[in-house]
Order: C-alpha cells, then sequence, then structure tokens
C-alpha cells in the first residue's frame, strides 16, 4: 500500500520520520487533499515534515477533522494554525521530565567513560545516518 493509499483510507495518520531533503514538507496541500474530511493528523515527528501554512489553509477551509501538532519549522510557535480550534499545538516536551533528563545525563556520561577509556560503545550511530545528514536540506 502506498502513502497516496494511506492518505485516502486513514482515519488517523500519525508522523514519526526524521527531517530530511526527502521528508521535507512531505505532507503538502497535495496530500491533504488526498485525506478523507474527518480525518485526524498527528505530527510528533520534526518541524517541516509538514507545510505547516498547507495544513492551516486546509484546515480553515474545513477539511479534516483536526491535528495535533508537536514540532514546528520556528519555535516557539507563533503561526497561523495558533488561531485554529480544530489544531492542538503542543511543545515538544516529552523529554523534560526529571527522571527522563537524569537518564539521559547519566546514559552520555556512560557513553562518554567508554569512549575515553577505549570500550565499546553502547550507543554507535548507524553509517546510514551520516548519509541522511550529508542529504542536506
Amino acid at each position: 500500500m502506498g502513502k497516496e493509499e494511506i492518505y485516502r483510507h486513514a482515519d488517523v495518520i500519525s508522523l514519526h520520520v526524521p527531517l530530511t531533503a526527502h521528508t521535507k514538507n512531505m505532507i503538502r496541500a497535495e496530500q491533504l487533499k488526498l485525506m478523507k474530511s474527518d480525518a485526524l493528523l498527528i505530527n510528533a515527528a520534526r518541524g517541516g515534515v509538514i507545510n505547516e501554512q498547507d495544513l492551516a489553509d486546509a484546515l480553515n477551509l474545513g477539511h479534516l477533522g483536526g491535528a495535533a501538532i508537536d514540532v514546528f519549522v520556528h519555535e516557539p510557535y507563533a503561526g497561523p494554525l495558533a488561531g485554529i480550534e480544530r489544531c492542538l499545538l503542543t511543545s515538544h516536551m516529552g523529554s523534560m521530565s526529571i527522571d527522563c533528563r537524569t537518564r539521559m545525563e547519566i546514559e552520555v556520561t556512560e557513553e562518554a567513560v567508554r569512549f575515553l577509556t577505549g570500550s565499546p560503545l553502547k550507543g554507535s550511530v548507524l553509517p546510514d545516518e551520516y548519509e541522511v545528514q550529508r542529504q542536506g536540506l
């Protein structure tokens, strides 16, 4: 099943992709028009995956049941989506709990110690990720 088929039939579309040259503006007016008029669109991936202006235009025209957006091209967000009642905006704060931040600090410190002592790393970056980053935006 291709993306267009998913756009046409899904009740909820939730995006979880990195921002790359291939995913930038992956959801634009063309894709939004394919979606069911009552579909819900969620972006918890990266700002720039959805064209924010195109989404605002679609929602203002009454297309889509609503949207929930957690990431934006420019943060803090102050664009047209902020004035649309059917668009829930959050501020990408899933990692902001004390427990999560503490765990992140411990893990990065442990990884730095492994690196400095010549021990095998647990969190190595996959070689493919370097290629994704070289693609640029």
